[in-house]
C-alpha cells in the first residue's frame, strides 16, 4: 500500500517527488482514530501492489469499504497540509487570480 499511496498522491494529486511524499507519509500522524481504523490502516499499509489492494478492498463489506475510503481521504487531507506548508511558489495561482483582479 505504501507504493500505491505514493503513486496516487504523486501522480494524481500533487505531482511531487516520490522521495518527498515518502517522507511526508512516514511522518504522518492522524489523531482520534479508533482501534479498528488503526487496524485497517495497518492492513492497507502492508499491501505492496495495487492488485493486492484491490483484491483486499473487494473482499470488504460495504461498511468497511466506506471506512477504507474515508481513511484514504484522511491521508490525502493530512498529507496535503504538509505539502502546502513546504510550498513557496504560488506563481500559477497568482497568474490565474490576476485575471479576476479589479484595477
Amino acid at each position: 500500500m505504501k507504493r500505491v499511496l505514493l503513486d496516487i498522491l504523486s501522480a494524481r494529486c500533487y505531482n511531487l517527488d516520490i522521495a518527498l511524499l515518502k517522507d511526508i507519509l512516514m511522518n504522518l500522524t492522524i489523531n482520534g482514530l479508533t482501534y479498528e481504523q488503526v487496524e485497517m490502516l495497518d492492513m492497507m499499509w502492508s499491501l505492496d501492489t495495487e492488485e493486492e489492494f484491490l483484491e483486499w478492498y473487494g473482499s470488504l463489506s460495504s461498511k468497511d469499504m466506506h471506512q477504507c475510503d474515508l481513511l484514504q481521504r484522511l491521508i490525502l487531507m493530512e498529507s496535503f497540509d504538509t505539502v502546502m506548508e513546504q510550498e513557496n511558489d504560488y506563481s500559477d495561482a497568482k497568474r490565474v487570480l490576476s485575471k479576476y483582479r479589479l484595477n
